[in-house]
């Protein structure tokens, strides 16, 4: 079956970023195995033990956020179309100790399914900045799905489509989209601030609209 052009130049683009997010202040690995930092607190909030679960990543780049729930206690495994980061992430893994409770597979993310095994994981997880990239999101939440065990869960955090949809360097919104003081775990624009919590939002007096938001949801059966 002829690959899609689209897809192919995608891989071609993921392939040449590996090496410098690795090597990036903003993905921080060398603080991050330093630290033996785990996976964010919001995240071990909604998802709870994972210790002994089969957990795997889609779309998961070098590893980064794969590994932290390995170190969290999940077998995890993390799938990635880009044999650049397929090999980072491995290599990730044995110096961070944490290869034995972690495999990383090259694949297409269509391809989940067939690849991996229908019904063999707890919890599929996916990160940041994983739907925007695909041509279909109804053929990708079929293989989330299929992936899942009867009552596994899909936890899904990305970014918004309004924030997608903003300029970079000064979006401007006259009021504020909603109440709720919640915001993204990633410098999305140069205008935001820390909050503290290892989250970011806007400064004190601008209006606030969604940058990022999370689904948590769970297989019938």
């Amino acid at each position: 079956m002829p690959v899609d052009p689209r897809i192919a130049a995608n891989r071609r683009n993921w392939d040449d970023r590996v090496p410098i997010h690795v090597a990036s202040a903003f993905y921080g690995v060398e603080g991050w195995l330093a630290e033996k930092r785990g996976p964010r607190a919001e995240e071990v909030r909604l998802l709870g033990d994972v210790s002994g679960l089969d957990l795997v990543h889609l779309q998961c780049h070098f590893g980064l956020d794969t590994l932290q729930w390995a170190r969290a206690g999940a077998e995890v495994t993390g799938l990635d179309f880009s044999p650049a980061a397929i090999d980072a992430a491995r290599a990730l893994a044995d110096r961070s100790g944490l290869s034995g409770r972690a495999r990383f597979v090259c694949a297409d993310v269509h391809d989940a399914v067939d690849v991996l095994g229908a019904g063999t994981f707890d919890v599929v997880y996916v990160s940041l900045g994983a739907l925007c990239w695909l041509p279909s999101v109804s053929r990708w939440a079929e293989q989330a799905a299929g992936l899942l065990r009867p009552g596994g869960r899909l936890y899904l955090h990305e970014g918004h489509p309004v924030a997608w949809a903003m300029a970079a360097e000064e979006p401007r919104l006259e009021y504020t989209y909603f109440e709720e003081d919640e915001w993204t775990v990633f410098k999305a624009f140069p205008w935001l601030v820390e909050r503290g919590d290892g989250r970011w939002g806007p400064e004190s007096g601008r209006p606030r609209w969604p940058l990022s938001y999370t689904v948590l949801g769970v297989k019938d059966g």
